[in-house]
């Protein structure tokens, strides 16, 4: 059996310090903990929920099956690498907006996964990432190009489900992650 090649090594270790990292983050504020986050470290895109759904799937994922197989099919449509996507809730269930240990946890979690796309599935989640920008605002359905990643704010894929208008809204707005 052949030895790894060296940069075979050097993405096993990042991605196990990016796992660390997250872990770290988790232990920031066990109430934030709790409300989880799945997939990879080091994946190309985190999609960031406001809170998390009432009920968890057995995965320990954030989203609920019907938005994570939403944005799984959306991510697909559009070219974005589906396979390689990281969630975590922002806060805790009931947790306020700006909660210092909530935007620490947040900020350290971005920096582990260090992806190159984040999309607040919410508009919770784009409040929170705001703060870890330090900056007011995020406009929904507008990318920001910061440091080397493009973050974009939807208007809620979880009650997007069920609403069609609402749908091709989120929709129009997701689409404007090709041209960026």
């Amino acid at each position: 059996m052949s030895e790894p090649a060296p940069n075979d090594e050097f993405i096993r270790l990042y991605v196990a310090k990016a796992e660390a990292e997250r872990a770290e983050a988790d232990l920031l504020d066990p109430a934030s903990a709790a409300a989880g986050s799945f997939g990879p470290g080091g994946a190309a895109i985190l999609l960031l929920k406001g809170e998390p759904h009432r009920q968890p799937a057995a995965s320990g994922s954030p989203l609920s099956p019907p938005e994570a197989e939403a944005a799984a099919r959306a991510l697909a449509a559009l070219g974005l690498p589906a396979d390689d996507v990281a969630a975590v809730c922002t806060r805790a269930a009931g947790e306020e907006h700006g909660s210092g240990s909530a935007v620490r946890r947040l900020a350290l979690a971005v920096e582990a996964c260090d992806p190159a796309w984040l999309i607040a599935l919410d508009r919770t989640a784009g409040a929170d990432a705001a703060s870890v920008l330090g900056v007011d605002v995020l406009a929904v359905g507008t990318p920001l190009a910061r440091a080397g990643r493009v973050w974009l704010v939807v208007d809620g894929l979880g009650a997007s489900l069920d609403d069609p208008a609402r749908k091709r809204r989120v929709w129009a707005q997701l689409k404007t992650l090709a041209d960026s």
